[in-house]
């Protein structure tokens, strides 16, 4: 979709300009850093995909696939035919953490999305009160299934998405959630992209007698094409129990006959000044084939111990979605712009 140059700085200058509205509101709707790591169900923070986990997390304004049910249900609007994807992530000690997403277009009736995220913790030791262990264990496990749908309402992606989430610690809890998105239409010749996302807003989970709040979190993204082969996104985030934070990622393509490879670098400030060595950094590589993308990143998180994703994803059917996987899309045409990209070899 192209526009006038005057509506698209009209479009760039509106989500700044929504961000620069709700964050000074943090402080009023108990956004406190001084409250980090205190909300429940952190693992809902996780994400989806190792190609987002390779460029940082600033993915808001990138996804148009079925990765979109998590990191912004908008993007799904821009989806043609269906998109599915299974995620592993290797983290620390026993913790094994596992996404599946699929989306699928109905044309002009919309999209639907479901997405599920799985953490499970191994078996860990109970103690009484004095710390010494009982000989019984305990088998921590959280889950969440989120149901998505989206459109596109007059040139943006709209979409939302409700979220049942369970947590099986010592005691069990659940609670239900929402996420929504907006994606915008593809600005400036088809080269930026902006977002706006709220993450998990809903109740929180109650054990015993008190009740845990969820990790509310607000997003503002962007996504740059500075070629068919080069794109940057941005992505600032203000969670309820942390300071605002940003995470930055770049993927560059590089085509060979039949495959294609995606490299990719990113930085997310999340973790900054929490723990020592090298921390935030990620890395990671996409090999396509036909309409089958298998991605891989690596994070160090400095004394704890390296992360790995794995992910297998494909797209069937319809037009490649932006920034489209190397294979998905023919040499000139954009990286942003869903409508515009040709349709998949």
């Amino acid at each position: 979709m192209k526009t006038g140059k005057l509506v698209d700085w009209r479009y760039v200058l509106v989500f700044p300009a929504i961000f620069a509205v709700i964050c000074p509101l943090r402080s009023f709707a108990g956004f406190d850093a001084g409250d980090k790591g205190t909300s429940a169900a952190q693992f809902l923070k996780l994400g989806a995909g190792a190609r987002a986990a390779g460029m940082g997390e600033a993915y808001s304004a990138v996804c148009a696939d079925s990765g979109a049910v998590y990191w912004n249900p908008g993007g799904l609007g821009f989806l043609n035919g269906v998109s599915g994807t299974f995620t592993h992530a290797d983290l620390f000690g026993e913790l094994n953490y596992e996404y599946l997403g699929y989306a699928q277009s109905f044309g002009n009736a919309g999209t639907a999305g479901l997405g599920v995220q799985y953490l499970s913790s191994g078996r860990i030791p109970e103690t009484d009160a004095a710390g010494f262990e009982t000989g019984a264990a305990m088998a921590p496990v959280q889950y969440a299934v989120s149901l998505a749908y989206a459109r596109k309402v007059g040139g943006f992606g709209i979409g939302a998405a409700a979220k049942y989430i369970r947590s099986r610690l010592s005691a069990t809890a659940s609670a239900l959630a929402a996420d929504a998105g907006v994606l915008s239409p593809a600005l400036m010749d088809n080269k930026l992209r902006l977002a706006f996302v709220v993450q998990n807003a809903g109740g929180g989970l109650k054990y015993g007698q008190s009740t845990d709040p969820l990790p509310l979190n607000l997003k503002l993204g962007g996504a740059f094409s500075f070629s068919d082969k080069l794109i940057f996104g941005l992505d600032v985030n203000s969670p309820r129990d942390n300071r605002i934070y940003a995470g930055a990622g770049a993927e560059y393509l590089l085509r060979y006959s039949g495959v294609s490879f995606a490299l990719r670098l990113g930085y997310n400030s999340r973790t900054s000044g929490d723990i020592d060595g090298m921390t935030g950094v990620s890395t990671g590589l996409g090999v396509v084939f036909h309409d089958m993308v298998l991605d891989y990143a690596f994070i160090p998180f400095g004394p704890l111990g390296f992360a790995h994703r794995i992910s297998l994803s494909f797209k069937l059917g319809g037009k490649a979605p932006f920034p489209a996987p190397a294979a998905l899309r023919k040499p000139g045409s954009p990286v942003l712009g869903g409508a515009d990209v040709q349709k998949s070899r």
